[in-house]
């Protein structure tokens, strides 16, 4: 019942209602230009002794050894918090297995301080992945380290398909929204003593706000609301302290069909990072 219900839908439905449809159902949407690339959208942390990692590999490669050209190149592309484009170069691939490139340093030098998202964008994608309708995607490893803490670095993997460039060189982002709030019920539960960062990037077209429900584990209640206005590409934040033997969860009420942090436990003597 539910096929035939579909293939009706796909048959008589407008091809753009379709994909408006298709878009409020899936996590992210397709690339319109079929020859484009696509990135997930990292938050970096330049600032207060923090610094950010990304481990490039050559993803080409990876997919397709025996058929890899050997003039790829990675296109990094940097925003500020309100999503900003504020800095952009590329790094030739070729030859490399792994390169670590630290995003603090490279950034500095550009005179930039602050805090943003970045983007990874690379050239060479297989024949057969875009003959199968597929896209070159980036979606690697983040490092990020605080040596006042710790020298040891902590890692996540990207999250989804959020940003796509395309031949021409143009921008789109693939982040979906739901014409109805969606809550997002943190996967973790915070615990005390620690310091809690939430970083939540906006993948979407436009500015999206965040309503954030602070739930004590203790009574079930909400003790606290906050609000946060990302822009597209941009990123905010949500800081809270929990003492020892205090628990708090975390639920995110916003159009967004994911709004997934990254999220940073610390205390004096160490850290950890994860998605939420």
């Amino acid at each position: 019942m539910m096929k035939s219900l579909k293939l009706v839908v796909k048959k008589y439905l407008p091809k753009p209602l379709l994909n408006k449809l298709s878009g409020m159902m899936s996590l992210t949407a397709v690339p319109k230009d079929p020859d484009a690339v696509i990135s997930d959208l990292f938050p970096y942390r330049i600032e207060q002794g923090w610094n950010t990692y990304f481990e490039l590999l050559h993803v080409p490669a990876l997919l397709d050894p025996n058929n890899c050209k050997e003039n790829n190149s990675a296109n990094f592309v940097f925003f500020d918090v309100q999503g900003k484009k504020i800095f952009e170069f590329d790094i030739d691939t070729k030859g490399i297995v792994r390169n670590t490139i630290s995003i603090k340093e490279v950034l500095n030098k550009a005179g930039i301080v602050a805090n943003g998202t970045f983007a990874c964008f690379h050239t060479g994608s297989p024949q057969w992945v875009k003959g199968n309708s597929g896209f070159l995607a980036e979606r690697g490893y983040t490092g990020y380290q605080n040596k006042t803490m710790s020298l040891t670095r902590g890692y996540a993997h990207g999250n989804l398909d959020a940003i796509a460039k395309s031949e021409d060189g143009n921008l789109s982002m693939l982040g979906t929204t739901h014409w109805k709030k969606r809550k997002y019920c943190l996967q973790y539960e915070l615990s005390g003593t620690a310091v809690y960062e939430l970083f939540f990037v906006n993948t979407s077209k436009s500015t999206r706000k965040l309503l954030i429900d602070v739930i004590s584990v203790k009574t079930g209640q909400i003790i606290e609301n906050e609000i946060i206005n990302i822009p597209s590409k941009g990123v905010g934040c949500l800081e809270r302290k929990v003492e020892m033997n205090d628990s708090i969860k975390i639920v995110i009420n916003s159009h967004l069909n994911l709004a997934r942090p990254v999220v940073f436990r610390s205390n004096e003597n160490s850290f950890d990072v994860f998605h939420g």
